[in-house]
Formats: C-alpha cells, structure tokens, sequence
C-alpha cells in the first residue's frame, strides 16, 4: 500500500505550482534518507 499525499493548497491558487514543487523537492529529499533496501517493493 501507498499512503496518499493532498497537500492543503487549493486547487485554483496562484502558488499552486510552487507548492507542488516544493513538496516534491521536500519528498525526494526523504526518500533519500531511506536505505536501499526500503525502497525496492
């Protein structure tokens, strides 16, 4: 199973996009403190 992400940013919002660039900045960077064998499924 995956967990699923909705960020409290409305839809129609100008910074819309920033902040989707941010929270994707933001998991990467955690995806990349798991090990290796984590992140295989």
């Amino acid at each position: 199973m995956m967990p699923m992400i909705e960020p409290e940013v409305n839809i129609k919002s100008e910074s819309r996009a920033e902040c989707d660039a941010i929270l994707l900045e933001e998991l990467l960077k955690a995806l990349d403190t798991l090990p290796a064998a984590s992140k295989s499924c």
